[in-house]
């Protein structure tokens, strides 16, 4: 009996010890209105989701990603006119192939940080165990945490490309609009890709430098190692240039259709999510489609495959880092 009274003690000065570090009233359950029944997985992973999304913003966390996704989503309109020595926005079509390269390297290493950082931000600042004490399952944390993540990287998505969109329509009209949907819609499934990679490495992590730092491995080796392999082996597996007989009776290679890059290979592609990115762009995109010569539709790789590809990349790493949060020791 008395052990059990200390038991109790202990976690109620966990909870208050909690509450006034962090100055939140969301680390007091009776503030959220969970009440004294354990409350069911939605609602609870709601409230873990309202919660994440007030310590964002007032850390300064949501702004900052608010402000790189801006870089990621204005810089590629403004570069191309300096080219010419003017400044001034170039209509999207005229970017497309920077915007997407671009977007190929940044926005997984800011979804990757964004995800490793969940769970290790919680050990490190010592507020895992005690949240944990509350009437929510480890599922319902792990589930409220990725949404309220998942809501602020949307939210500064959308105002960055909206707002890109909204100048690029007052200035160009609807020219290139479509283009600028198909690459960002690939930009954000990239993103949440990148993002549930980051919550399974970070699972585990004791401190956010060890969870930043394997973000930082992860995104070296999906954006280079990984693509640049994949990428040799769309080149490898290639079929050769027709022949044909040349003007002087020689066999020679045939010219090609037309100049540009040519997509081959989908269906390795999509062992990456940089490169399902750029299928999915490049099926949306007719300026990317022109510009590449490149019509992926018509490829092995249909909608249905490459729906099911990102399903997979989308699900798999979230599921796993759940599975290894569940059974990861609390200190």
């Amino acid at each position: 009996m008395a052990s059990d009274r200390h038991a109790r003690n202990a976690i109620a000065k966990a909870r208050g010890a909690t509450a006034d570090a962090t100055g939140d009233a969301a680390h007091r359950p009776r503030a959220a209105g969970l009440g004294a029944r354990p409350p069911t997985v939605p609602r609870a992973a709601a409230w873990i989701a309202g919660r994440e999304l007030r310590l964002l913003t007032r850390s300064g966390i949501w702004w900052a990603l608010l402000a790189a996704l801006a870089v990621v989503a204005w810089l590629p309109p403004l570069l191309v006119p300096l080219r010419s020595g003017s400044v001034a926005l170039a209509p999207f079509r005229e970017s497309v192939l920077l915007s997407m390269a671009l977007g190929s390297v940044a926005l997984p290493l800011l979804a990757l940080l964004l995800g490793a950082e969940m769970i290790a931000g919680e050990i490190e600042d010592r507020t895992l165990a005690p949240m944990l004490t509350l009437p929510i399952s480890r599922s319902a944390f792990f589930l409220g945490k990725a949404l309220g993540r998942g809501a602020a990287f949307a939210t500064a998505y959308a105002a960055a490309f909206g707002s890109l969109g909204a100048a690029l329509v007052a200035t160009h009209g609807l020219d290139g609009t479509g283009d600028l949907g198909a690459v960002a819609a690939a930009g954000l499934l990239l993103s949440t890709t990148a993002a549930g990679l980051g919550s399974a490495i970070g699972v585990r992590a004791r401190s956010r430098l060890r969870a930043l730092g394997g973000a930082l491995v992860a995104w070296l080796f999906v954006v280079f190692l990984l693509d640049a392999a994949l990428l040799i082996g769309v080149v490898a597996l290639a079929p050769p240039p027709p022949a044909q007989v040349g003007v002087h009776g020689h066999t020679e290679l045939a010219a090609p259709e037309a100049d540009g890059p040519r997509l081959g290979a989908p269906a390795l592609l999509a062992l990456s999510p940089l490169g399902l990115y750029r299928l999915a762009a490049i099926t949306a995109s007719p300026a990317l489609r022109a510009r590449l010569r490149a019509d992926p539709t018509s490829r092995p790789l249909g909608l249905a495959a490459l729906s099911s590809a990102w399903a997979l990349w989308i699900a798999a790493p979230p599921l796993f880092g759940l599975r290894r949060f569940r059974r990861a020791p609390l200190l």
